[in-house]
């Protein structure tokens, strides 16, 4: 008799790849888990589908002697052992581009949002206070806009941008598409030379060890106005200690965060959470919970690329789509 083939979802996805996944194996959703109960069950399991949150490590490898894959529903993978996954022949699967419309998206509404102080207004506006006189804004055709990472958030967000008339400038390691990027930006050599240039800074980097705290007290020195910044990448690429001290000199106007590290518990009700940040505490930092991808349309397509690939590497031990 075969033995079903089973799968755990440890973090939410669309019900279109949980009813994909159904097609060719058993599917628990346990999205609540505390990481003891996790270490527990998954010696049952062949694959997992994770977020950002789940930490893939050899612990929770050791204990997982029936794995084969692991679907990241996204594409970092800072919270993943890479090399762990790889001495134990266990297949990593991403979903590379099909969340950079919506992030993409997502960075030019923060970029707003700042522009036209929005914050600012609501909290006027909930106290009743309607003195426009004390909310003008900037008009971002008339700003330089400095972006952090050219992949494929990058690269969308600098096309998006250019339709508002601003300047925009990028510094990347790695540049998608230079050619289509210097028609509508210009490339600079280092983060210091874009810190010093621009009026808002946005990042689109992947979490490594180089990227990690590349907005520091030193690279923050280099700012020749106020600016503005953006993280829709990994909290941690943001020294928040550095990040708040630019802030209070003035330094940094204002922020807008769709990440911190640690990430905050997004299945967590607010009057059960014990999560605290001190970014969450400033009045000049606007802070959302991962919100980037989250929309219907990128979900459908990261859970159904995910169900795919599941499908090709269980039952015929092969990647279907290329991360």
């Amino acid at each position: 008799m075969n033995i079903p083939l089973r799968v755990a979802v440890l973090e939410n996805i669309h019900t279109i790849g949980i009813d994909l996944c159904r097609q060719f194996s058993v599917v628990d959703v346990l999205t609540q888990l505390s990481r003891q109960k996790l270490l527990n069950i998954i010696k049952h399991y062949d694959a997992i589908i994770i977020k950002s949150v789940t930490c893939v490590d050899h612990e929770l490898l050791r204990h997982a002697p029936k794995l084969k894959a692991v679907g990241r529903a996204g594409v970092g993978v800072d919270n993943i052992d890479l090399s762990a996954l790889e001495q134990q022949g266990i297949t990593l699967i991403t979903t590379p581009g099909e969340n950079a419309v919506s992030a993409a998206e997502f960075t030019v509404c923060l970029i707003l949002h700042l522009c036209k102080r929005m914050s600012e207004v609501v909290i006027n506006m909930s106290q009743r206070d309607f003195r426009r006189h004390l909310l003008e804004g900037r008009e971002l055709s008339t700003m330089i806009v400095g972006l952090v990472g050219l992949g494929n958030v990058g690269m969308a967000v600098a096309t998006r941008l250019s339709t508002f008339g601003c300047q925009i400038m990028g510094y990347s390691k790695i540049v998608k598409s230079p050619q289509e990027f210097l028609r509508i930006g210009k490339l600079v050599n280092s983060l210091e030379e874009l810190i010093a240039a621009v009026d808002i800074l946005s990042f689109h980097v992947p979490l490594t060890a180089e990227t990690k705290h590349m907005l520091n007290a030193n690279t923050l020195a280099h700012t020749t106005r106020p600016i503005l910044v953006v993280n829709t990448a990994r909290g941690a690429v943001i020294d928040d200690q550095a990040l708040l001290d630019a802030i209070n000199a003035g330094r940094v106007k204002a922020a807008a965060l769709d990440v911190l590290t640690p990430e905050l518990p997004y299945d967590e009700k607010s009057r059960a959470s014990s999560y605290t940040h001190p970014l969450l505490q400033h009045d000049k930092i606007f802070v959302t919970p991962h919100l980037a991808s989250s929309t219907e349309e990128a979900q459908v397509r990261i859970a159904t690329q995910i169900a795919q690939q599941l499908r090709a590497v269980l039952l015929y031990r092969e990647v279907t789509i290329e991360n």
